[in-house]
């Protein structure tokens, strides 16, 4: 399987206090990668140093080959930020105007794709979480991303629509080979859906690897490994 995403050393630090240590890993095409941790763990920072909306201090973030890889990359937030008084339509086809190929049929299927068709002509203002959750995962979908970056796409949601999520992200990465790294403190869910874990605690990281890995499953490993830094 090709990389899409290699960090090696990674590191960062706010006021004297390195949140980022040495954080090294990779996600290949169909990967599913579960970055697990607390709260204040470490993982949107990293997340947001691969997106370059922060800078980092040291290390290495190589994403796919050049330039042209880069705008395959997808990304969405638990708290993405949309046009509250436009539809959740038109919020979509202003972001697909930055982009050369994607039509507002290639919209439509998103919308469809994301289970948002009933409420997609409705302002956003008026939307649930779990709306808003799937319109944030439209749009990082506009652009065929080949790496797809997800910061707690699931809080908020019931697990009606954690379920949803969940399995159109099985999809991306079985059926279109998208490479997928998703952050989560969710340790039962994240076990079902993805192939590798990064288990990180205050910046460092406590495993990397295959989940099958893992004789004593997900939640019971991370809970061990945790204790035995605490």
């Amino acid at each position: 399987m090709s990389k899409v995403l290699q960090i090696a050393g990674l590191n960062k630090s706010y006021n004297g206090r390195k949140v980022v240590d040495n954080i090294s890993l990779e996600v290949e095409k169909g990967d599913i990668v579960g970055l697990i941790g607390p709260n204040g763990a470490g993982k949107s920072t990293t997340m947001k140093m691969i997106m370059n909306l922060i800078s980092k201090d040291s290390g290495e973030i190589v994403i796919g080959e050049g330039k042209k890889f880069v705008e395959k990359i997808g990304f969405a937030t638990e708290s993405s930020a949309f046009y509250e008084y436009l539809t959740g339509y038109d919020n979509l086809m202003l972001i697909a105007k930055l982009y050369d190929d994607v039509s507002a049929e290639k919209v439509k299927q998103i919308v469809e794709f994301v289970g948002l068709s009933e409420h997609i002509d409705k302002k956003v203002k008026t939307y649930s979480t779990g709306m808003r959750q799937r319109l944030g995962l439209g749009r990082a979908l506009l652009n065929n991303p080949e790496l797809l970056i997800l910061d707690e796409p699931t809080n908020g949601l019931d697990p009606y629509g954690m379920k949803d999520i969940y399995e159109m992200l099985e999809k991306l990465a079985k059926e279109d080979d998208v490479a997928i790294l998703i952050s989560s403190h969710l340790l039962h869910d994240i076990e079902k859906i993805c192939n590798k874990v990064v288990m990180i605690n205050e910046g460092k990281i406590l495993f990397s690897g295959d989940i099958s890995e893992l004789e004593e499953g997900l939640e019971d490993s991370y809970y061990s490994m945790y204790r035995r830094q605490a």
